[in-house]
Parts: structure tokens; C-alpha cells; sequence
């Protein structure tokens, strides 16, 4: 041979079982067979797993024509172009075998063959003369390992633009290939057993793409297509890397294979790669190379236009996966781009989410090779992003709200939504600050008054506290004497029986206690949070309570308490709900709306 096996075989990349099947079979169909047997034996044939098998030795008997004189003389010489003309074929092939296996044998008509890493290729003339090709392909370098119902499919797979044309020029000729595992008979795979796939074209800088397609057609994965090149599949999009892969138009069936000639000019040594690359290296590549970011972009819109054909319009129900993925997440309204390949609603989220948290990458690491007006223009989009992500989070508490009283939630699930118990700091922020539920004015609060605290500043209230249900004062500042609002809220676990006179009772004491603290200019507001029945109702009409209607609810009720001066409101879980709803909803469509237009 003119080139040394060893170092060929090494300087092959990694090599798959696949690799090695696909390489055989091949073989076979070039030569002519019809009836083709792969058998796979394992390392050990009781092996429990049904579907796995470790591999001990392929093996391949066909009846094809065998290694004539032509064959023999390419066999022996590194990249032959003896079958290249007809079938893209490289010359490299059967060095697969020897990436994973020491050993080739193989029988066909009156000669022997055998090839291994070491003694290079012997031939030998035997006595009798065989009908068919037995090639077996052993002794494994390493530990290898097949599924045996995906080896089925893939096999399936790949051999299909082969069998396309195959059965589209119209010949008899029919190839069938049984499979099987350890001399079980498991799979058949035929030739004219395929679908029949439609045909268009489309070019690129002069470049002509075939596209042969299936759509909505059962069985085969949807938005996944296969690159080929000399008849035979390359790779499918499905496996490629990100940065070249074609994003798939979500919720649209469409197979396809594409082929040209370029993709036969870009074909690696193991013919499972195209060397082209993601994005031309320069806008203006004088070189007029093509890239995948060319390729997939004429795809798309070829793929649209088959599709509008076929009654399916892409844009409108891309535009309905945006809509989708901006009601979901609004705050990432700057974020979403033109949904030009009809992504899912979670694939347009995680793009979106990428491009917000790299805007925040860059403004954290005081990136230097930006200007500062680009770097003020990133600052004004993160900062209006996490603005508009506030208030989506506010309608997350919203929605955990209405699903506590849905579950009879406890007392303590029920403060967590306004002050998390036993933390260590009694300070908030406005993330964890959640009495806007009762009212925006409070969003600026930041303060839970500790145990501790209120003993200091409140002396009377600690004093007279007698294990309220759940109480929690909250406030702006520490300090005393810059005391000027306080919020008091008295929590009662859903459901429970609410005794209204008793609650009313218990918020004016505490309003009390909190006024003999000789702060006199300050504000107190007041809140029981319940569960209303008609009795609670009724209970408050008798009291002269005040009513604000609620949406799909019990109204709040409300009342001024001239001596305390504070303000009890007695509020019911849904109604607060609602409220806040309605409230928060104000910013919410304010954000949608603002998308929509600048989208459309």
C-alpha cells in the first residue's frame, strides 16, 4: 500500500459503530446486492438488555458481484478514486473499520482478503469459489456499544437518499437488508419501503441546492433534515453544532434532505462532515464561500414558501409563538427578535433570556471595547428589562396567592408572601417587599420590625402581644424618631372560622399600643386578611363598614377609627387577589402592547 495504514487510521477523527455499518452496507450496495444480511454478534449473547448490545463483531453476506480486479487494485491503494464518480467515495473507507477493530476478513468469489492495522492487506487465492460476499469485521480496540432499535433507524435513515433515487428513476431493482443480533433475526429494511418525497430547488451565489421533502408525513422527526453528498447522508441538522444548525420551524412536520455539489466539494476524509463554515469570515468574502448562516437562510425561505403552498403560513403562526412567548415573560420585551424561523415559545424565551443576561454580563464587567454611549444604551435596556420583570414577578405572587387559598394554606405559607419568616435580616428589598397586594404606597417599605425591635420601639405592643395569629409590622426606617407610617396586618389561616369582631378588636389595640410610643405625627394602617363568608358580611354591615367592590369576589371592606386614627380594612383572599390583579395588569398590558407595536 503507499501510505501506511497506521498512521491513516490515526488520523482519523472519532469513528461510530454507525460509521462502521454504514461503511459496510455501502460496500454492498456498490457492488451491486440486492439481498444484504448485517449481523451483530455481542461480547457476551446472554446479555440481559434487550435493547443495547456491546459489540463484539460485524458481520455483512451479500450477493452482490464481489471484488473484481478493479476493486482489489483500489482496496490496495489509499484514496482510489475508483468509485468516486459514481458514488462520491473517497478512498478512505474500510480504514474506518480499523479505527474500532483489529481485524478485517473477507471472502468474495475465490479469493481471501484480510486487512488489519498491522499486516496491511494480504490477499489469497482459495479452492472453491463462493456465490456471495462475506465480509466480518472483529476484535474490538475498544469497549463499543449500539442500541439496537436506534442502529435500526439510523440505518434506515441514511441509506434513504440512496433508496429515494432508487425507486424515483424508476428502476426493479429492489435492495433489502435484514438485521440481526446475535444470528436472531430482528429487523428488514427494503428499498422501495420509503415514502415519496417532493422536489424543489432554490440557489445561493450561483450554488444550486436540491431539496427533496416529506410534509406532515408520520414517522419521521419533526422540523430534522439530512445533508447528502454522493447519494449517501452526511449528517443530519439534528446532530450538528448549534452555530450551524438550521432551527427547525416549530409545530410544522417537514423532513427534508438537501444535496449539491457544493456539499460534494465540502466533504471530510470520513464523509460524516461538512467543512463549511457557520458565517462567511467577512461580510465581503471575496472568495464567495459559502456558509451555513447563507444556506439555512435561503432554506427557510424556501421551506416557507412550500409551506404557504400547502395552506401553512409560517408567519402568522410564528407571530403567534411570539405573542405566546411575550405573554409569558413581557419583561423581556426588548429582547425578542422577529420570529422569522417560527420558534417554539420556550426556544424564543431562552434566546431572549440569553441576550438580557449578556447585556447584564456587560454592564457588570465594565466591558472595555464598547463606547460609552453604546454602554449607556445597554444600561437604559437592562435597566427598563429588569423594571418590566418586576412587575411580571408581582403577578407570579399574584398567581401563588390565589393558589394558597385554592389549598387551604397555612398561616405560615401565608406570611411568606409578605415578610419570610425566620430569617436572619429584617430588611427588605422590593423584590421581597410584597405589601403592594394591599397597596402601591407601600412598595417603598422596607423594614419588618423583629421581636427585638418592636420591644424597643413599641414597648406597650410587646408588652400586651398575646401570640397574635400571624403579625407583621413593616415600616421605612428603624428609628424612632423618624417613624411616619406602619403597617400592621393581622393574618388568619384560610378557611378558618374569622370571628370580625374579634380581629377588629385585637388591629385597634395594637394601633393603640403603637401610638402610647409618643409618636404622634405617625400613620397607622391596618389590615385583616380573611377568608369571608356571609356571616363576616354581615358582621362588617352591622360595624358601618365601608365596601370597595372586587372583581369576582368579596368586596374590601373599610373603616376609619377616629380615636386610634387608623383605617381597619378587612380584605378576603380572592379579593385581594383580584385587586393587586388589576392593579399589576395596568403594566402588564402596558408592556405587551409596547411590544406588539414595535414587532408588527
Amino acid at each position: 500500500m503507499k501510505a501506511e495504514t497506521v498512521s491513516i487510521v490515526n488520523d482519523l477523527k472519532r469513528v461510530t459503530v454507525n460509521q462502521v455499518v454504514y461503511e459496510a452496507i455501502t460496500n454492498s450496495i456498490q457492488a451491486d446486492a440486492t439481498q444484504i444480511e448485517l449481523s451483530i454478534n455481542s461480547l457476551n449473547s446472554d446479555f440481559d438488555d434487550v435493547e443495547n448490545q456491546y459489540v463484539s463483531e460485524i458481520q455483512v453476506v451479500d450477493n452482490g458481484h464481489g471484488f473484481k480486479s478493479d476493486d482489489l487494485e483500489s482496496f490496495q491503494t489509499y484514496r482510489s478514486r475508483h468509485k468516486k464518480a459514481r458514488f462520491g467515495a473517497k478512498g478512505v473507507g474500510r480504514f474506518l473499520f480499523l479505527k474500532l477493530f483489529e481485524n478485517v476478513h473477507i471472502l468474495s468469489q475465490d479469493k481471501e482478503i484480510n486487512f488489519n492495522i498491522d499486516n496491511d492487506v494480504t490477499i489469497s487465492v482459495i479452492d472453491r469459489i463462493s456465490d456471495k460476499t462475506k465480509l466480518r469485521i472483529y476484535t474490538p480496540r475498544e469497549q463499543c456499544q449500539v442500541n439496537k432499535l436506534d442502529l435500526v433507524q439510523a440505518i434506515k435513515l441514511h441509506f434513504l437518499p440512496f433508496f429515494k433515487l432508487l425507486n424515483q428513476n424508476k428502476t426493479k431493482k429492489v435492495i433489502n437488508i435484514q438485521i440481526k443480533f446475535d444470528n436472531a433475526d430482528f429487523a428488514s429494511l427494503r428499498s422501495d419501503d420509503i415514502p415519496w418525497f417532493e422536489e424543489s430547488e432554490f440557489s445561493v451565489d450561483g450554488q444550486t441546492f436540491k431539496l427533496s421533502y416529506l410534509l406532515n408525513t408520520p414517522g419521521f422527526k419533526t422540523g430534522d433534515g439530512a445533508y447528502c453528498a454522493g447519494g449517501r447522508v452526511v449528517c443530519f441538522n439534528s446532530q450538528m453544532d448549534g452555530n450551524k444548525r438550521f432551527k427547525a420551524f416549530k409545530g410544522v412536520n417537514f423532513f427534508y434532505l438537501l444535496s449539491a455539489q457544493y456539499f460534494d466539494n465540502n466533504l471530510n476524509n470520513e464523509r460524516d462532515e461538512l467543512t463549511i463554515n457557520a458565517k462567511r469570515k467577512h461580510q465581503r468574502d471575496w472568495t464567495r464561500t459559502l456558509s451555513w448562516e447563507d444556506i439555512n437562510s435561503a432554506l427557510g425561505d424556501k421551506i416557507k414558501n412550500i409551506c404557504l403552498e400547502h395552506g401553512i403560513d409560517i408567519e402568522e403562526q410564528s407571530d403567534q409563538y411570539l405573542k405566546k412567548a411575550i405573554d409569558k415573560a413581557p419583561f423581556l420585551s426588548s429582547y425578542f427578535m422577529k420570529n422569522e424561523l417560527m420558534l417554539g415559545e420556550e426556544d424564543l424565551l431562552k434566546e431572549a433570556q440569553k441576550l438580557f443576561n449578556d447585556d447584564k454580563d456587560i454592564i457588570r464587567s465594565g466591558h472595555l471595547k464598547i463606547t460609552s454611549s453604546e454602554r449607556q444604551i445597554i444600561l437604559n435596556r437592562v435597566v427598563q428589562a429588569e423594571l418590566a420583570e418586576y412587575v411580571f414577578d408581582r403577578q407570579k405572587t399574584i398567581e401563588k396567592l390565589k393558589s394558597l387559598e385554592d389549598r387551604d394554606a397555612l398561616e405560615s405559607e401565608i406570611h411568606n408572601l409578605f415578610a419570610e419568616r425566620f430569617t436572619q435580616s429584617d430588611t427588605v428589598d422590593y423584590r421581597t417587599n410584597n405589601l403592594w397586594l394591599f397597596d402601591d404606597r407601600f412598595m417603598t417599605f422596607d423594614k419588618v420590625f423583629s421581636d427585638k425591635q418592636i420591644k424597643a420601639i413599641f414597648p406597650e405592643l410587646h408588652k400586651y402581644l398575646d401570640k397574635p395569629d400571624i403579625l407583621t409590622l413593616s415600616s421605612n426606617t428603624f428609628k424612632k424618631e423618624e417613624i411616619t407610617d406602619v403597617v400592621i396586618i393581622e393574618l388568619k389561616r384560610p378557611n378558618a372560622k374569622n370571628d370580625v369582631a374579634i380581629a377588629e378588636s385585637e388591629l385597634l389595640k395594637y394601633s393603640r399600643y403603637v401610638r402610647e410610643s409618643n409618636l404622634s405625627n405617625i400613620r397607622i394602617w391596618t389590615y385583616a386578611f380573611i377568608s369571608f363568608d356571609e356571616e363576616a358580611d354581615l358582621a362588617l354591615d352591622d360595624k358601618s363598614y365601608n365596601r370597595i367592590p372586587v372583581r369576582n369576589g368579596w368586596p374590601i371592606r373599610y373603616s376609619y377609627h377616629k380615636a386610634h386614627n387608623t383605617i381597619i380594612n378587612f380584605i378576603d383572599y380572592r379579593a385581594l387577589a383580584f385587586d393587586a390583579e388589576s392593579r399589576n395588569n395596568t403594566f402588564l398590558n402596558i408592556l405587551k402592547a409596547k411590544h406588539y407595536k414595535e414587532k408588527s
